[in-house]
């Protein structure tokens, strides 16, 4: 049954019998009593007091940048021509809550050495970078520094978890960091990577800060080929057997007639 059926209902019983019982309509109405208690108290008057209370309660400076500024300018006014009015009385004047009133009274009166803490204790909960531009400036080169020469010197690892591309996978080095290393400490090494004449893991191996892999017998051409791999290019591998099958230079070709 809704809630306009409940206070006809309500109505037509009450101008029958004004002595009548919210028992009495709730059986009548088929409702519980709960409801047609909240039917008789909800009237008009009181939900557009609700509603302004509700209205007072969330309102909120409006986002207009001016049209805050302008009522706080109001509060400040009102306080300073009538030091002793309440703040009650200021926002039922200004059309705001009590609480806004009090939020911009702190503002206005709120020390320095308050307001400089807040804002450092802002800033740090941020991380921002300072107001200052010669110190940002000068942490923002730091920072791209860290980002450039992310390892440190004594160990060679990364400065931290969160440096991009630098952790090392269980079992074998991440080519990206081999590479970044080897820009740092072997130059040419990395040169050598990039022309393709040696491997990210045999430049490593020459660089020092791999181990070579173990040495695996091998029983056959397939996995001593696979071996070879590891270490060497295809192309590697294929020209030194064509520089093994031709004959050195100056050496008598031997005599098959």
């Amino acid at each position: 049954m809704w809630a306009a059926d409940i206070a006809a209902r309500v109505q037509e019983l009450r101008e029958q019998n004004p002595d009548v019982t919210q028992r009495e309509i709730a059986e009548s109405a088929g409702v519980t009593q709960q409801r047609v208690s909240q039917v008789i108290t909800c009237t008009p008057e009181k939900k557009q007091a609700e509603s302004k209370r509700l209205s007072a309660r969330q309102l909120y400076l409006p986002k207009d940048a001016a049209q805050a500024a302008d009522i706080a300018a109001k509060v400040r006014e009102m306080k300073e021509q009538n030091p002793e009015a309440t703040q009650r009385e200021i926002a039922a004047e200004v059309g705001i809550s009590d609480r806004h009133v009090r939020r911009i009274n702190e503002d206005t009166t709120v020390s320095a050495s308050r307001k400089a803490r807040n804002s450092a204790n802002t800033t740090a909960r941020q991380l921002y970078l300072p107001k200052d531009a010669a110190q940002a400036a000068d942490i923002a080169a730091k920072v791209r520094e860290a980002a450039e020469n992310p390892l440190r010197e004594s160990t060679g690892r990364p400065e931290g978890k969160n440096v991009v591309n630098n952790n090392i996978r269980a079992g074998n080095h991440d080519q990206t960091y081999t590479l970044r290393r080897l820009a740092r400490d072997n130059p040419e090494l990395l040169d050598k990577v990039e022309a393709g004449e040696l491997t990210a893991n045999a430049a490593a191996i020459q660089a020092g800060f791999r181990k070579p892999t173990k040495t695996i017998p091998v029983d056959s051409a397939e996995s001593a080929v696979r071996a070879l791999l590891r270490v060497f290019l295809a192309a590697e591998i294929q020209a030194a057997i064509t520089e093994d099958k031709e004959p050195s230079a100056g050496a008598v070709a031997p005599d098959v007639s």
